[in-house]
Parts: structure tokens; C-alpha cells; sequence
């Protein structure tokens, strides 16, 4: 722990519903981040491990063939998710990511996660996903998707299994 650089907090959305609305997350992670860096002087670096919770819903709203190159539309193809009705389709499936047919998804999903948090967006210039909204307006920027991150029903179901990582400076 002496040596400690960075630290990394798993991110969870309100627990309460009657706190939505009230920002105290900011206050809490600039907070925690003083605490840990009085206690562990070499922490430079604090990033979270982050849900996509909006993903998935967006997924299902519609792919475009733009979305994603020929050859990702090819390697899906393989797998029987070839036009973005056949992918939604695949991705219904409960098992697709666990069948050992996931893999091919992996650069689909990672390309299309990526434009998700860069591009959609909410009242104009809000990210749409909740916890990306929350990260950025926070001070923090997107860092790295990663693949099969939460592999819990909720997680596929909801983001696909994708988390990412937000970093604070």
C-alpha cells in the first residue's frame, strides 16, 4: 500500500431513489480522494470502474450499418448477427455471451460502447448514459472500455457487459 499510485473506485449509481436529483457523488469521491491521499501520499491517480447502464437500451433503439466497418458486419455474420436486426436479435439471447461465441462481439460492442458515451446525447449537450453524465460533469474523462467487465445478468443485460473506466485528475 506504501507504494500505491493509483486508486480505484468501483462506481454504483444512487442506492436511494428519493436522493436522485441530489449531487452529493462529487462532494464523496473529491472527499474520499483527500482522505486516501493524506493516508497514501503517492496516490496521483484515481479512476473508477464504471456500468454503462443506458448501453444496451440504446443498442436496441437501432444500429446503423454505418455504425460498425465491413469486416466487424463480416465477423458477426459468422455468428448469425450479420444486419444490425440480426445482432439485436443475437444479443437477446441470453447466453450469447457465455456459449463461446462471444468473442466476435468483442470489436463490435467496444466500437459501438465507444460511440454510445462520445455521441449520445440528452437535452442537447448531456451524455445520456446517467453514470457517464455523472463522471464527466465531474471533472473526470473517459479512460478505457473494458470487455466483459461485468459479466452479471444485470451487466449483460443492461451494457452488454461493458464497464469503463473514468479518470480523475
Amino acid at each position: 500500500p506504501a507504494q500505491a499510485d493509483t486508486a480505484i473506485f468501483y462506481s454504483i449509481s444512487n442506492a436511494q431513489r428519493g436522493l436522485a436529483g441530489i449531487s452529493f457523488g462529487g462532494f464523496l469521491i473529491k472527499r474520499v480522494a483527500e482522505l486516501l491521499q493524506a493516508e497514501f501520499p503517492k496516490l496521483k491517480a484515481f479512476a473508477t470502474l464504471s456500468p454503462i447502464p443506458g448501453f444496451r437500451a440504446w443498442l436496441d433503439e437501432g444500429v446503423e450499418v454505418g455504425a460498425l466497418a465491413p469486416e466487424t458486419w463480416a465477423a458477426l455474420r459468422a455468428v448469425g448477427a450479420g444486419d444490425p436486426d440480426a445482432l439485436k436479435s443475437r444479443l437477446a439471447a441470453p447466453d450469447w455471451a457465455s456459449d463461446g461465441t462471444g468473442e466476435p462481439f468483442k470489436a463490435a460492442l467496444l466500437r459501438l460502447g465507444a460511440r454510445y458515451l462520445l455521441e449520445a446525447r440528452r437535452e442537447g449537450t448531456r451524455a445520456r448514459d446517467p453514470v457517464a453524465h455523472f463522471h464527466l460533469s465531474n471533472g473526470a474523462r473517459m479512460e478505457r472500455l473494458n470487455w466483459m467487465g461485468d459479466r452479471s445478468p444485470k451487466g449483460i443485460g443492461e451494457s452488454c457487459g461493458l464497464m469503463i473506466n473514468y479518470l480523475y485528475r
